[in-house]
């Protein structure tokens, strides 16, 4: 019991100078101006180990941050793909309506034109794909629409051809070019008549040829051609296309003329019908 309580005494000895050591330590240090070269060597080590932490603990931040700045980018690059994508779309829609728009326009004008004919608008629904031109081609009205044989197509350029076949709800329609077609007509400048026909050899160029010009018709290049008072089909005045040569046959000395439609018969898609029965009664 005795060895007992010495040794408790004891123990508490020791704590007691090492607590007044410590704290002799600290208030060394924060009083003197001088550090040991041990303490020295502790800063070192420990400045050395926090900074490497630090710095570790940084490039950690800044990774997790890199990765969600990356996938929030990428985010907001789909979003904006699709919304270009959506907008492409709209941008393509719109111009669409635009063209149609710009043509049903240039029919309304046509109708104003020509006010006092009974006339239709149509669309061409199927050609001839042996061919690049329009020669023969359907259109979505027919008898039912008061369309009838030999009613004439014009556009916003000018003629066409006129319809050779109806149905109830569709027509078929020779163009100017066409081999059978044969147009009476006149040249605007000199009033020289002849008749515009289909050509094997100019087919195939789009271009029609106007023949049977008297020996003195003065017919030029550029001179405009339109249809002729003589026609029984066509009305008089329409526009068909200017001179683009003119040939003379050294044996008969024959004039005639190769014409170039103002209408551009590779591309046609909508027309205009003059539905005046009185016109067609031949």
């Amino acid at each position: 019991m005795y060895l007992f309580s010495l040794n408790k005494h004891k123990v508490l000895v020791v704590i007691v100078i090492c607590s007044v050591l410590m704290l002799i330590t600290i208030f060394n240090i924060f009083m003197r101006k001088d550090i040991s070269f041990i303490e020295n060597v502790s800063g070192y080590v420990f400045t050395s180990v926090q900074t490497r932490v630090h710095s570790a603990i940084t490039w950690f931040n800044n990774g997790l941050n890199f990765f969600a700045d990356t996938n929030k980018l990428k985010d907001n690059n789909k979003s904006l793909y699709e919304e270009n994508e959506y907008l492409k779309q709209e941008n393509k829609r719109l111009m669409l309506l635009n063209e149609e728009n710009k043509k049903l326009t240039e029919l309304l004008e046509i109708e104003q034109r020509y006010k006092p004919l009974d006339i239709s608008g149509a669309y061409v629904i199927a050609k001839d794909y042996n061919s690049s031109f329009y020669e023969i081609f359907v259109i979505n009205k027919g008898t039912s629409h008061d369309v009838y044989k030999n009613s004439v197509v014009i556009t916003n350029k000018g003629l066409v051809g006129r319809v050779i076949e109806t149905g109830s709800t569709y027509s078929r329609v020779s163009s100017l070019i066409e081999l059978d077609s044969s147009i009476a007509a006149k040249s605007v400048r000199t009033d020289d008549i002849g008749f515009v026909r289909g050509d094997f050899e100019l087919i195939a160029q789009g271009l029609a040829k106007m023949e049977y010009l008297s020996d003195g018709a003065d017919v030029l290049v550029g001179d405009e051609i339109v249809t002729s008072h003589l026609s029984d089909v066509y009305p008089a005045s329409l526009p068909i296309g200017v001179v683009e040569e003119v040939k003379i046959d050294l044996k008969t000395l024959k004039k005639t003329a190769v014409i170039r439609p103002y209408e551009d018969l590779r591309h046609i898609d909508t027309v205009l019908i003059f539905r005046d029965v009185e016109l067609y009664d031949n």
